[in-house]
């Protein structure tokens, strides 16, 4: 089996196989619906047991390594010098 570090370990030490979509949603910082759309077009898998759908760990492992950070950043909005913002944007100031 694939190491998984921190990610497979529960605050008892025990190993966890199996997460939820929310589960996984607050350990990344990415919202349900992105994760969703993952799973819709294929690049995460998940088992669909009852009304949810469960990730395994050796998946999401999986799905972490072959996710391309240039995409990420493509994606951040640019300031007016082209540049990606970092950090929050201060509104109405």
């Amino acid at each position: 089996m694939q190491s998984v570090g921190c990610l497979g370990k529960t605050h008892d030490g025990k190993i966890k196989m199996l997460y939820s979509v929310a589960e996984l949603s607050a350990m990344v910082s990415l919202s349900k619906a992105t994760l969703y759309n993952e799973i819709k077009q294929g690049r995460l898998v998940s088992t669909k047991f009852g009304k949810k759908n469960l990730l395994k760990i050796e998946d999401i492992s999986r799905w972490l390594e072959a996710a391309p950070l240039s995409q990420v950043k493509e994606k951040l909005p640019l300031r007016r010098d082209g540049k990606p913002y970092y950090g929050y944007r201060r509104v109405g100031v």
